[in-house]
């Protein structure tokens, strides 16, 4: 698990490094309305994607007994279904047009469904790549895509002016590029299996946990579909960078433990007491990492969208910093959600991912009143419901207490407190002082960072019992060379006394 979470980590602070740069260079290029479009756009496509591929790579990971049968029916189901995909949003692009009130979505749709064709071929070669651990050779296949299929194909639009067309581009080339990679590094069986049997079994499980997808992204969308629909292009726009940026880390840390844990997990799927202490374990890492991440984030907001995205997109940092205070919850329900897959209970989970989304609806439609913050305001709280409710069904299913999930909470807030301590006064100084956002934007997160290397180095204990047996897993299984002899030092005396 700790050499699939590191290169996933290694994979996913690369891309998100390039997206923000991307994200700055056609934040200057395109207007708010271009990258609102392909929003609105994208409520539609992303809704059938949830649903594309039916579970197919999930249950190919999450299967106790895998064949090379299951691997070639589950390889001949996605490839029909992303055709049928692409001919559906294709054949509906018109429709869907005079839903959002929109006619320059038809093209942007109908260019767009060509993603479900190419990225089918991808699916069963990266169940396969997680199921086995490989997040080194997943790693190279995202960066290199993102890298060539996205960036290199988007900026150079964007810089010959295509505009909207140049975000399209930039997906289908990613889309294409990743599923290339991915069936030439696995060769695995592609000849068609029409088995029923085989076909069945994939699709007990994917349905439920197709279904839950759904229901999950559709609360991830609602909001956006309620803004464009109500408040207009301009207002999505700035409120979809808003949710962007929160969900950097949000999806790319929690992306990164829910996309290793549940192979893992998996694997323990008859041991439930080991299941719960690697469950508990996985939890107490979020809590260090994603709290303190919070306090930090709501800080410097304002100079984080200065220096992303320029002085035009100041209307985001209101709802930025209110979404914000939901990054801890968006990112810890994601090992719930392993949790139920791995352990089979995908229908329990779509109930959940139902209830969450009436609450995105009721919340989102409730705080238009206020505008865009206010629409982030209920949202938010949603969040935090869903959360609860994730938590819960876990601790159901794994017959636990929640007076163990709040026990392991006290560290983070610990960690939390001491960042909260260190950025507001010296966020405060430095903005009192003149000093440009790039300098409060990398001053700010240093001095904090160091503030928190030093009360775990003089008291590791306040990582609480989960925290310092990660830490003393990561610094075993880290090679000699890469862990300088004081660090070691340190943790031979330090760590030896909790």
């Amino acid at each position: 698990m700790l050499n699939g979470l590191s290169w996933q980590y290694t994979n996913i602070f690369s891309i998100a490094i390039l997206q923000l740069v991307v994200l700055a260079i056609l934040a200057r290029l395109l207007t708010p309305e271009a990258f609102g479009l392909v929003g609105l756009a994208m409520i539609f496509v992303g809704l059938v994607n949830s649903f594309s591929q039916l579970g197919v790579g999930p249950a190919i990971i999450q299967f106790s007994e895998l064949t090379q049968n299951h691997v070639r029916a589950g390889f001949t189901l996605t490839v029909i279904l992303g055709c049928m995909m692409t001919i559906a949003v294709w054949t509906a692009a018109p429709l869907i047009a005079k839903v959002v009130d929109n006619e320059e979505v038809v093209g942007i749709l109908r260019w767009l469904s060509f993603t479900f064709v190419v990225t089918s071929f991808g699916t069963v070669a990266e169940a396969l790549y997680v199921r086995g651990l490989e997040f080194n050779k997943l790693a190279w296949v995202d960066v290199g895509s993102y890298l060539v299929g996205y960036a290199l194909v988007g900026v150079i639009m964007a810089l010959l002016g295509f505009g909207v067309l140049s975000l399209v581009a930039a997906m289908l080339g990613q889309g294409l590029i990743r599923s290339l990679m991915l069936l030439l590094l696995n060769r695995h069986p592609i000849k068609p299996l029409f088995s029923l049997f085989h076909s069945r079994k994939l699709l007990h499980f994917g349905g439920g946990y197709t279904l839950a997808g759904i229901m999950n992204y559709i609360a991830n969308v609602e909001d956006n579909f309620i803004i464009g629909k109500t408040l207009g292009v301009g207002a999505l726009g700035l409120y979809a960078r808003a949710y962007q940026l929160m969900q950097l880390p949000a999806t790319y840390f929690g992306l990164a433990i829910q996309k290793v844990s549940l192979p893992a997990l998996s694997k323990l799927q008859d041991d439930i007491p080991r299941f719960a202490r690697t469950y508990f374990t996985s939890a107490a890492v979020v809590v260090l990492v994603c709290i303190p991440l919070t306090v930090l984030v709501v800080v410097i907001a304002p100079e984080i969208v200065a220096v992303l995205l320029g002085e035009k997109w100041s209307g985001v940092v209101d709802p930025f910093r209110i979404l914000g205070l939901g990054i801890f919850f968006r990112t810890a329900y994601k090992i719930d959600h392993s949790t139920s897959s791995a352990l089979g209970a995908v229908y329990k989970r779509s109930l959940v991912d139902f209830t969450y989304a009436v609450a995105v609806l009721v919340a989102a439609v409730t705080g238009l009143r206020w505008g865009i913050s206010g629409v982030a305001a209920g949202v938010l709280f949603a969040i935090i419901l869903n959360w609860v409710l994730s938590v819960s069904l876990s601790l159901r299913l794994l017959k636990r207490s929640w007076a163990e999930i709040l026990h392991l909470m006290g560290p983070g807030l610990i960690l939390g407190s001491v960042v909260a301590l260190i950025a507001l006064p010296a966020r405060f100084t430095l903005v009192n002082a003149g000093s440009p956002a790039v300098i409060v934007l990398t001053l700010t997160p240093l001095l904090s960072a160091l503030g928190l290397l030093a009360i775990v180095a003089t008291k590791p204990r306040v990582l609480g019992a989960h925290g310092v047996l990660v830490l003393r897993a990561v610094l075993d299984a880290a090679p000699v060379r890469f862990v300088p002899r004081l660090i070691r030092q340190w943790a031979g005396t330090k760590l030896k006394e909790v």
